[in-house]
């Protein structure tokens, strides 16, 4: 907005011998005759030198630095406290229809006045549940005649008032004016994005009260990014990214090392959700361009974005852990089985530090098999459960069979050990629970999805050439099926996808690109998971050539 950006100049300091000793001086007053504190009021002349002043609890003012000339003079609401709208003298809208104002060097020119008309304004409360009243916190009105109209500020009560604003509908936004709270931002009502945001009718010359909100904490993902230079002697540039479930960057953070890395890294605001976290690594040599070298990757070593692991995180909570270290730090593996022995996988291995927060994590294959890496030294605590399917018969625990993550028996680390034999057998609560390879869901909720899978493709395929095969996955129930995710091993066989939500009565096909690494006769198994429908799979056998 002009007013913004014209207060700026007004108090940038003016050298003293750079204009004249002139002065314009006036006084601000509102609809009423009020005097008027806190308004902005600058000069301009026609080579874009400008000079300003704010005026004081009477509403006078006085311009200096002007020499003999004509000046146009704006007046402009400083910061969030006066309720008025912009304007020029003698009661203009714009530059070019402002009336020039005669100002003498070595004297002054009085009574340049002006009346402001009072704005409409949006006012509310901002709250973070029990965390209370949120000081700080940036309200912006978007919308009228320039798109973005005006912005507010949250006192020590929380409460706001957006003025200066023209008659007519408005969208707000509120968000934390210090990027370091972290909390999330939303649309008025509670609202994600723009379009969902619901409209807000102005009035100029009255206010429309009780536009609240109550931001939500964010997630955190934190971690260590750990390499050493391979050569010497270099300079480093590194940075850590954090992209959404859609592959879209939300933020990153650089780092300036002289020799290789080792940082810390913090990303906050996060929504629910899965997220993958990236390393990059540039070093250039000090003296010897031939030295130069990068690096990219992504969490648990991944080469690409697709084929990043994923980082869960849900909002007010931390996800500590999430490493990229040299030589893969410290690991722990093990198995988890049922009471008979049987391995179970898809169970979800998740680690608590020291202070409870969640951090890093592993998944059972389908042998039960578990290896987690990346672990700096130090003590963690494991827990065991069907995470993606939390309505499952299998009954979480904490390690080493204990209930609760007091009682978890801690797993010492020091860098660069290897753990073995932590294992878990879970129970799986009824005995009529319905076994995964049946090719039918594990739970039954009337409410849940109902899924079916299908396969079409090749039973022969040459080894390590590609092999396309087309899953078409329906939902034939009355709910929306959410968090849909397809997993395929076999034989020298592993791939995994996201695939998302599926709506009542329909059906998503995925292309399944595989690229078998032995030869020989192989069973290809194609599983079907949700949040809330349990799980599915298909046998697909196959031969591979040479």
């Amino acid at each position: 907005m002009l007013a913004a950006f014209v207060a700026l100049l007004a108090f940038s300091p003016t050298p003293a011998g750079a204009f004249g000793t002139g002065t314009i001086s006036g006084k601000v007053t509102g609809a009423a005759d009020n005097p008027l504190a806190d308004v902005c009021v600058a000069w301009f002349d026609s080579d874009g030198n400008s000079s300003g002043d704010e005026t004081d609890s009477s509403g006078n003012y006085s311009l200096g630095f002007a020499e003999t000339g004509d000046y146009k003079i704006l007046f402009s609401r400083c910061g969030n406290n006066v309720n008025v709208f912009d304007e020029w003298y003698n009661d203009k809208e714009t530059l070019a229809e402002a009336t020039p104002v005669s100002a003498t060097d070595g004297a002054d020119t009085p009574d340049i006045n002006a009346q402001l008309a009072t704005g409409g304004s949006i006012s509310g409360k901002v709250t973070n549940g029990s965390g209370g009243p949120h000081q700080g916190t940036c309200v912006t009105a978007l919308g009228g005649t320039h798109g973005w109209a005006g912005e507010g500020r949250t006192d020590t009560s929380g409460n706001y008032r957006v003025g200066g604003l023209e008659s007519g509908h408005y969208k707000i936004k509120f968000r934390r004016c210090d990027d370091g709270d972290n909390v999330i931002s939303e649309f008025y009502p509670d609202k994600a994005d723009l379009d969902e945001a619901t409209t807000i009718s102005v009035t100029a010359g009255s206010n429309t009260p009780g536009i609240n909100a109550e931001l939500a904490p964010g997630g955190s993902i934190t971690g260590i990014y750990s390499i050493e230079s391979s050569v010497a002697p270099v300079h480093c540039s590194a940075s850590a990214s954090v992209y959404d479930s859609s592959g879209s960057q939300v933020d990153s953070v650089n780092f300036f090392p002289g020799t290789g890395v080792h940082d810390a890294y913090r990303f906050d605001r996060l929504k629910t959700g899965d997220y993958r976290v990236g390393f990059q690594l540039d070093c250039w040599g000090e003296l010897d361009p031939g030295l130069a070298f990068s690096s990219s990757d992504f969490y648990r070593g991944k080469g690409t974005l697709a084929n990043a692991t994923p980082v869960y995180v849900t909002q007010g909570s931390t996800r500590t852990g999430i490493n990229s270290l040299s030589n893969g730090g410290a690991s722990i593996s093990g198995t988890v089985t049922d009471s008979s022995g049987k391995p179970l996988d898809d169970i979800c291995v998740d680690t608590y530090d020291g202070q409870g927060n969640l951090g890093n994590f592993g998944r059972t294959d389908f042998d039960g098999g578990y290896v987690i890496d990346q672990f700096t030294a130090g003590d963690y605590r494991l827990k065991f459960s069907d995470c993606h399917n939390p309505g499952s018969a299998v009954v979480s625990e904490f390690y080493d069979d204990k209930a609760s993550l007091a009682e978890a028996a801690p797993v010492s680390l020091t860098y660069g050990q290897n753990v073995s034999g932590i294992d878990a057998e879970l129970d799986v609560a009824g005995s009529d629970a319905t076994d995964p390879e049946a090719g039918s869901p594990q739970t039954t909720d009337p409410k849940a999805a109902n899924l079916k899978i299908k396969v079409k493709g090749p039973v022969r395929v040459r080894n390590r050439k590609k092999a396309t095969y087309r899953v078409r996955i329906s939902n034939s129930g009355d709910a929306r099926a959410r968090g849909v995710k397809l997993k395929v091993k076999g034989k020298g066989v592993r791939f995994r996808a996201t695939v998302g939500r599926i709506s009542a009565r329909s059906a998503r096909t995925v292309k399944v690109k595989l690229k078998p690494k032995k030869a020989g006769k192989t069973k290809l198994r194609f599983k079907v998971t949700t949040s809330n429908a349990g799980r599915m799979s298909v046998k697909r056998r196959i031969k591979v050539r040479k």
